[in-house]
């Protein structure tokens, strides 16, 4: 699903709206203390719980939508299996908070701290798998996020923690120093994660989930701070540190996950595998000109006519005689060339050798030395000859006059090149995209389907893959972006694909897919292996 499609979908649009009103207007109870100290604590004690059973849901729902993809359900699981630790772990919190008794140290720290492994083992699965790789300056950004809250982790809250040690509060002690270097590790890899999704709506929803990531990583290291120092609701206060800066944050990070998982499973529940078309319409590979006289006989052909009809002796024969077409086809060509001083391509069937049917166009222009004057015409006609009969070049003088043609004729050749190297190129592409969808899950092939809209953006090519489409239906970009974009977009569907499995793999499933491929469609796809214009290949 595009991000416009999700835009317009109504449901989203009162999920969003309900999310952003209830963040708006948690903060302001938060930022104006409404209710007063108790109720605003009281508050943001008992509201975390709810939130956090709620991601859980969302977040168990959005594994069993992984039913392919070994890589998706494997960070999933750890996301969920983390979520669902800090889940219990807030529940035990709240229900020591409402019996007036001191949460921590508690058992909930138990759950705290097990949410972290899962979490950190998913994160760095993912990290190992995604293809995109952050860029030099990226490298310097994350680089100097990393110093800056490390340093400030060991400044303000680990520095101090250590220089205040109490033999008497060992176990508060420790949780202190080793909930910090958590964060601060779950933090960096985050910031990492943060720097591979590109700006599709896939990767909104991504950045979505890992900016919560962030936002409680921040809020636990307030909190870090704001306990150890007493400035966490000093004298039962509600301060802008601890209602803004820890439990606002924290509240948020669950709405932004919660958020975050339901529009991924919005988006990745169109993905599923794609079919290929392996016989593209072929485009002509052998052009025939024929020379008529001022009577509307056939005064002369090109070589490579000899090869695929059968009439030897050509002198003051018709069209109908010499390619087996209706003398009211003939009278109509004859008929615009006169009016029109030239033929606009059209559709015809010719009979060839041994009665075999050739489905050709063809094409003309009068030879008129005056307006009044008619001393015939030029006909061009293309049609496919199978591999391996036997057609004789043209010369340079019939290449001039083929070009000559195609140029000032309307004509389909740029057309049905186009269209053969969408239905071709899309063929590999397509098997591809089934390669990431089976091995990473829909995640995987929404990052593969990020990645060729990215290099199409970059290019102004307006070529379109979603996951909801058909990508033959959009013919308009397809057909305007020059030949060389596709063979761009395989090579960066081969790119991706090889980072996610490996080399062996995709080159294996490309050849799986050439051989489905018939020798015609070979063939052709030979001819524009380099681009050249088929007729210079005559």
């Amino acid at each position: 699903m595009s991000l416009p499609k999700l835009l317009s979908n109504r449901q989203f649009q009162e999920v969003t709206a309900a999310a952003g009103i209830s963040a708006l207007i948690y903060l302001i109870i938060n930022l104006f203390v409404i209710g007063g100290d108790e109720f605003v604590f009281q508050l943001n004690s008992f509201l975390v719980s709810p939130l956090s059973i709620v991601t859980v849901v969302m977040a168990m729902l959005l594994w069993r939508q992984m039913k392919i993809g070994v890589q998706s359900r494997f960070i999933w699981s750890g996301l969920l299996a983390g979520w669902m630790c800090w889940a219990i772990a807030e529940l035990l919190w709240a229900t020591y908070s409402l019996l007036g008794q001191d949460p921590f140290p508690s058992p909930a720290d138990i759950f705290f701290l097990a949410g972290y492994i899962p979490l950190a083992i998913g994160f760095l699965s993912r990290l190992s798998k995604l293809p995109q790789r952050p860029d030099k300056t990226q490298r310097v950004l994350i680089g100097t996020i990393s110093l800056v809250v490390g340093g400030a982790t060991i400044v303000y809250i680990l520095l101090p923690i250590l220089q205040s040690y109490d033999p008497g509060l060992f176990l508060e002690n420790l949780l202190s120093i080793f909930y910090p270097l958590a964060d601060l590790v779950l933090l960096l890899l985050v910031v990492r994660l943060l720097f591979t999704y590109g700006p599709g709506i896939y990767g909104m929803a991504w950045r979505l989930i890992l900016i919560g990531f962030i936002t409680v990583t921040v809020s636990d290291l307030f909190f870090s701070y704001a306990d150890w120092n007493g400035l966490y609701y000093p004298d039962a206060r509600a301060t802008l540190m601890s209602t803004i800066g820890v439990d606002w944050m924290y509240s948020l990070s669950y709405l932004l996950w919660a958020f975050g998982i339901y529009t991924l499973r919005e988006l990745l529940g169109e993905h599923h595998a794609r079919t290929s078309n392996f016989q593209p319409k072929l485009v002509p590979n052998t052009y025939i000109l024929l020379f008529t006289d001022k009577d509307k006989r056939v005064s002369d052909v090109s070589p490579n006519y000899y090869p695929l009809f059968p009439v030897r002796e050509l002198k003051r024969k018709s069209l109908v005689d010499i390619l087996g077409i209706s003398e009211q086809q003939e009278h109509h060509i004859h008929d615009k060339l006169l009016t029109e001083k030239k033929y606009s391509e059209e559709l015809i069937h010719v009979t060839g050798s041994d009665g075999i049917v050739y489905e050709a166009r063809i094409s003309g222009l009068a030879i008129m030395p005056s307006p009044n004057q008619f001393d015939g015409a030029i006909l061009l006609l293309r049609l496919f000859a199978q591999p391996g009969e036997t057609t004789h070049g043209l010369s340079e003088y019939h290449k001039t006059l083929v070009w000559n043609i195609l140029k000032k004729v309307d004509n389909n050749e740029k057309k049905e090149i186009s269209s053969f190297l969408r239905d071709y190129y899309l063929a590999y592409i397509t098997s591809l995209f089934n390669l990431a969808l089976r091995e990473g899950g829909a995640p995987m092939s929404q990052s593969f389907l990020d990645e060729l809209h990215t290099v199409s953006r970059k290019n102004g090519w307006g070529m379109i893959f979603e996951a909801h489409m058909k990508w033959d239906s959009n013919p308009a970009a397809y057909l305007e972006a020059p030949n060389h974009a596709w063979r761009t977009m395989l090579e960066t569907a081969k790119q991706f694909t090889s980072q996610l499995t490996d080399t062996a793999t995709v080159e294996a499933c490309m050849q799986d897919v050439r051989i489905q491929f018939s020798d015609e469609v070979l063939e052709t796809a030979a001819r524009f292996d380099g681009l050249i214009s088929p007729h210079a290949r005559t």
